[in-house]
């Protein structure tokens, strides 16, 4: 920075700011390393939570994370699980019960489960 005309106490505030800077991109990428590990099951919620706070993160930042990325999770099983039904019921080998009783034990709410229904009723009636 002292090149293009950075000196002094300017120059040392650029630096300051450009190390920091860093630091907090390196800061991030680790959380999200962190953070696809405890998603794949190779870190506890415990250890993922240490591992946050140990790289500067507070408690309550670590368990925000770790909360949308259990919630990441549970909607990615309920597609899964809903494209199951959906399957099942389209190719009538489910019930409208069966496939009712098997989409709100994902869970999903009744009434969800209905707007699915019906939407898939039309594929099934074809």
């Amino acid at each position: 920075y002292g090149d293009i005309g950075y000196h002094g106490v300017q120059l040392a505030g650029i630096v300051d700011f450009t190390i920091a800077y860093n630091a907090e991109e390196d800061r991030d990428y680790t959380r999200t390393d962190i953070i696809a590990a405890y998603e794949i099951g190779r870190f506890s919620r415990s250890e993922a939570k240490g591992a946050l706070i140990s790289i500067g993160y507070s408690e309550l930042l670590a368990d925000v994370w770790l909360s949308k990325a259990d919630l990441a999770r549970a909607n990615a099983y309920a597609r899964e699980r809903i494209a199951q039904v959906k399957t099942l019921y389209r190719g009538k080998r489910l019930t409208r019960t069966q496939a009712h009783t098997q989409l709100t034990n994902i869970p999903i709410p009744s009434g969800e489960a209905d707007s699915y229904l019906q939407l898939w009723d039309v594929g099934r009636e074809a």
